[in-house]
């Protein structure tokens, strides 16, 4: 605690010495540091590009296609642009465009009713049925009281 109107504390009774801290220089000024940002915010949309383009290879459309979206609705590449990323901005874009074409498909029906829709589900689910049919048989008996299960596949 100290005295009101002096610099002594109550614990030692001796006056404090006054200290100032100095504000810290900056390391960078402001146009660097936006530029190591931009550069860094390129990688990261560069690298998420390229594992969005790799989901729509393997199938998993509907994560590339969010991936794809928010690419494409925040502006990413045009902001890089203002903020002088110096990575290969048209290289990206292109990386951009083909995640477009590789997550939607390019012939998308066109159903007016419900039960269009779900007939065409039907008939999908039919045409893999009739393409990958069962090749297993029941379980036989080998023995009086011993039971055998027979593996008839490709191996």
């Amino acid at each position: 605690m100290k005295y009101p109107g002096t610099n002594y504390t109550t614990f030692t009774g001796r006056p404090r010495k006054a200290t100032t801290v100095k504000p810290a220089k900056p390391i960078l000024d402001s146009e660097s540091l936006l530029s190591i940002q931009a550069d860094n915010f390129y990688r990261f949309s560069d690298i998420y590009i390229t594992r969005a383009r790799q989901l729509a290879q393997t199938g998993q459309k509907d994560e590339a296609r969010d991936w794809y979206r928010f690419f494409q609705n925040s502006g990413v590449i045009s902001l890089l642009e203002k903020n002088g990323s110096t990575g290969n901005l048209v290289a990206l874009r292109e990386k951009l465009n083909f995640l477009g074409l590789e997550c939607h498909p390019l012939d998308v029906p066109d159903f007016r009713t419900d039960i269009q829709a779900i007939r065409n589900c039907l008939e999908v689910i039919l045409y893999h049925g009739k393409k990958n049919p069962a090749s297993t048989k029941s379980v036989s008996r080998f023995a009086s009281r011993r039971t055998v299960n027979r593996y008839h596949g490709n191996h």
